[in-house]
């Protein structure tokens, strides 16, 4: 929501883009904690709905295209990177 309301001041005033990235699971240190923190019924409905968690570098190539000029144009954008996980509650 932030970055939503955000977006259209920062862009018209400075030219500065505000979108944001939503990663789902991701092969990280701390994702027997965020396992820990949902519980196991969650994770499993979540695990069936996915194949795998992300690799970091796989969230990241989502952040650099926001970043480049590729994406000058996107802005106010919230972009899930979590393998599909978040389509599955439409």
């Amino acid at each position: 929501m932030w970055s939503a309301r955000c977006a259209q001041p920062w862009f018209s005033s400075h030219d500065v883009r505000v979108n944001c990235v939503a990663p789902g699971p991701v092969f990280t240190p701390i994702l027997d904690d965020f396992v820990t923190m949902l519980g196991p019924e969650r994770v499993a409905a979540d695990a069936g709905k996915m194949k795998r968690p992300a690799f970091a570098d796989e969230v990241a190539e989502g952040i650099v295209f926001l970043l480049s000029d590729a994406a000058r144009w996107i802005n106010g954008a919230n972009l899930p990177i979590d393998g599909g996980l978040a389509a599955t509650a439409l």
